[in-house]
This record gives structure tokens, C-alpha cells and sequence, in this order.
């Protein structure tokens, strides 16, 4: 019934596993159906943006919290993490053959 909803709404998917041996054929099954347990679970739950966007918004919070700094090796350290915290999306992006800048600026202008 599950599969029959699923059609009419557009949301199925058909994953075909082959495999050399049963042993290996019923690993890569459960494989499978974890991952698709994961997936429904952060789609219910909800989900934090992968490939560093989690880290590129918290960038976006660092100068409101920096302003707050008396001293100047503290403000100077939250630069810093600033540049920590967009290192993995640019970095990322980079590995993709893409300008690691203009993708961390989209992400901060997506939210």
C-alpha cells in the first residue's frame, strides 16, 4: 500500500543491488535500508546543511559577538574562528574545482 501511495504522490525510487555472493547481496540490502532510515529520520527531525554550511552561518554570527570583545587579542582570535568556520565549505568547494569564495558567499546570502 506504502509503494502504491508513494507512486501516485511521485516520491519512489527503485534501487537495484546486485552483488557476487548472497552474504555480500543481503550486507549491501541492509546498507540500503539504514540509509534510508537515515534519511526519513533527518527529514522528520531535521536536518543541518552538510559541506560546511552549518559552519558558514555560524561565520555570519562571529562580528555580532566580536563587537562585544574589550581587548584586542580576543577580537583578534575571533577573526580567527571566522576563518576557521568557512575553511570546510571553501575548502569543499575548492576540491569541486570551484572558487571557494563565491561558494561560501552564497551559502552566507542563501538564509
Amino acid at each position: 500500500m506504502a509503494k502504491k501511495i508513494a507512486k501516485l504522490s511521485g516520491g519512489v525510487a527503485v534501487i537495484k543491488v546486485g552483488a557476487a555472493t548472497e552474504n555480500e547481496l543481503e550486507d549491501r540490502k541492509l546498507r540500503i535500508e539504514d540509509a534510508k532510515n537515515a534519511i526519513f529520520a533527518a527529514i522528520e527531525e531535521g536536518i543541518v546543511h552538510g559541506g560546511g554550511g552549518a559552519l558558514v552561518y555560524l561565520s555570519t554570527c562571529v562580528p555580532a559577538f566580536k563587537d562585544k570583545l574589550e581587548e584586542a587579542d580576543e577580537r583578534i582570535r575571533a577573526d580567527i574562528v571566522q576563518k576557521a568556520l568557512v575553511a570546510t565549505a571553501s575548502l569543499i568547494a575548492q576540491n569541486a574545482r570551484k572558487e571557494g569564495e563565491v561558494v561560501v558567499e552564497k551559502v552566507k546570502n542563501s538564509e
